[in-house]
């Protein structure tokens, strides 16, 4: 796992989120199943859509 995938898990777990609530910054529900079990890795878009928030 990466820095940035480790980083996206400590960070759900200490605010307490779920998978679901990554939604809206990832895309579908299978893409963020995808990037937390390293299928797929996380995009620059992906990363910029969490930093405007």
């Amino acid at each position: 796992m990466t820095f940035i995938e480790n980083f996206v898990v400590f960070r759900m777990d200490r605010m307490g989120l779920k998978q679901k609530d990554l939604i809206p910054f990832i895309g579908s529900r299978s893409k963020v199943s995808e990037v937390l079990s390293r299928q797929r890795p996380l995009s620059i878009g992906m990363i910029r859509k969490r930093t405007k928030v």
